[in-house]
Parts: C-alpha cells; structure tokens; sequence
C-alpha cells in the first residue's frame, strides 16, 4: 500500500447565505460550539417595525416619527413644477397594551404577521458579519480587500466547522452553506496568504494610527488601539512560527 500524505496549510473559506436563517437556532447553535460572544443582538423593537414597514411598502419613505413612538409610511410622486409626499400609512407601538396600531386597521393584522416574522429570523448581512467575526478570531484574514473569501490556519479548522453547521443548521430555507477548501502548503498558497496578510496589516495599521493620533480620543479608545496592535503582532507570530513564513517587515 502507498500512504501519500500532504500537508494542509489551512482552507479558503466562503458562504452563500439564505434570507431565512432562524434567531433563535443560530444563538443557541454558536453557544453551544464555543461561539457565544459571537452570538446576535436581538433587534430593537424600533428597527424591527421599521424593517416591517419597509418590507411591505417598498419604493416608499419610512421616517421616524417624534419620541420614537413610531414611524410613518409616505409616498414621493414625482410632478413637473415640485414632488408631492403622500401620507400611506402611520404605525406605532400600542400605548395601552402590546402590538401595533395604525391609522389604518385593515393593515394591523398584517403589520403584526410581518413582525413576528422578522423578529424571529436574522437577514443574512447580519449572519456575514457574525462568520466575518469568526473567521478574525480564529487569527484568519481576507483573502480579497473586499472580503467574500478568507483564509484559516490548518489547526483553527475545527473550531470554524462547528461555527459552519451552527449556521448551516439555523438556515429554514436550507440555502445557507459555508463552504472550506483545503489548500496544500506549496510555494503559491505561501503567497498568497502573506499578501493577504500584508493588506489586513496595511488597513488595520492605517487605523490604529489615526486612533492614536486623533487628540479627541480618550484614553481606553487608545487602549483598545494599543491592545489591537499587540493583537496583529501575536497573530503574525503565530503565522510565521506555523507557516515558517518571513513577516518581520511587517
């Protein structure tokens, strides 16, 4: 028998994301893969009927209304002399009791449907930047300035699995996958990941700068810059004493 072994430098990593990915299955998911602190906020109440109402009067203005009691719903006609904002619809929160009320009660029922809705599922930019999130705290960085494809170390490719089926799991529309390649340690993938290395620190660097440098940041904004800073040497250590790559320029 030929036993021919290969060794794994780390992945690529991307993902497609459904619209439908449930609030609930994902928090309780990332908790139990170790991924707690990584777990979403609820929403606001305010952002959710706003989000409703945008939702179900689309090509229409959603403003806040006064005290952020609620919000109304206008719509813009475009004439030949000015533009004229017709009233659609104004949505608040029940004083009296739970709900919504607006001055039109045909529409409450479905306001409420659509609320309930969205508060029990994540819209998927939500769930980017929760992997986004992941990905960093693993020590891995972006492959692309515009992010979309990233690269993870070999040995932080479990901890991020357990992460992928959370979300994967959480997904009612089963749409959502997260997708790991493998990549071999060769010339070529030593390139690249110090070029992307090389960027993340450009950036990060840049506003680490600013930061200390800004005479209106207080003292702990400055603190996190520095412990920021400390942060990219210790990750750029680990780079070098696992990939065997030369960075001490950067």
């Amino acid at each position: 028998m030929t036993n021919v072994q290969f060794d794994i430098a780390g992945a690529s990593v991307y993902w497609t994301l459904g619209e439908d990915t449930d609030f609930d299955a994902l928090t309780t998911g990332l908790k139990n893969a170790g991924f707690g602190k990584h777990a979403p906020e609820p929403r606001t109440k305010f952002a959710l009927l706003k989000d409703t109402l945008v939702d179900l009067y689309p090509g229409c203005d959603v403003k806040p209304l006064a005290g952020k009691e609620g919000f109304e719903v206008t719509r813009c006609n475009a004439g030949h002399e000015r533009n004229t904002h017709c009233h659609v619809l104004t949505a608040k929160f029940n004083m009296w009791g739970p709900g919504i009320t607006s001055d039109d009660f045909a529409q409450d029922s479905v306001i409420a449907a659509k609320y309930e809705e969205l508060r029990g599922k994540l819209p998927y930019h939500t769930v980017t930047r929760i992997l986004t999130d992941i990905v960093y705290s693993l020590n891995g960085t972006t492959l692309r300035p515009s992010g979309g494809i990233y690269w993870l170390p070999a040995e932080k490719l479990e901890r991020f699995e357990m992460a992928c089926h959370a979300v994967e799991a959480a997904s009612r529309d089963r749409k959502s996958k997260v997708f790991v390649l493998r990549t071999l340690l060769d010339e070529s993938s030593l390139a690249a990941v110090r070029d992307a290395l090389a960027a993340e620190i450009a950036r990060e660097a840049k506003t680490i700068d600013e930061k200390l440098h800004d005479v209106d940041a207080g003292y702990h904004a400055k603190q996190t810059a520095k412990r920021h800073a400390q942060g990219l040497r210790e990750k750029l250590a680990r780079y070098e004493t696992d990939l065997g790559l030369t960075l001490a320029d950067l």
